[in-house]
């Protein structure tokens, strides 16, 4: 796997260098592999970046009491989905279903 597909060139993880664009890319993915909605997707995904509630409202555009009952309805789809670690907890070295990348785990 080349660097490119999970760090800025200079070692540093596009979820730090980039979190937004890594947020977006990990969104899209977790909306077309599991049936959570995409701003369900969009609030798992800033969840892994370590996110408070009201710093997952202001990247999805909710309200924050919006966002806890979004997570109630996650929990419900998919009860490991908010783990709400940071990417290098969770061993993930890029938005996982992006083409060349690696997710830390075997396949």
């Amino acid at each position: 796997m080349s660097v490119d597909a999970r760090a800025d060139g200079h070692g540093v993880p596009k979820w730090e260098s980039e979190p937004h664009r890594w947020a977006r890319e990990r969104a899209r993915y977790i909306d077309r592999a599991t049936e959570l909605d995409r701003s369900e997707a969009d609030i798992v995904a800033y969840a892994e970046l370590g996110y408070s509630s009201s710093g997952l409202a202001k990247h999805v555009g909710v309200s924050a009491s919006t966002v806890k009952s979004k997570f109630d309805d996650i929990d419900d789809v998919d009860p490991t989905a908010l783990l709400s670690r940071r990417p290098s907890e969770l061993q993930v070295t890029s938005p996982i279903g992006v083409a060349g990348t690696d997710t830390g785990g075997s396949e």
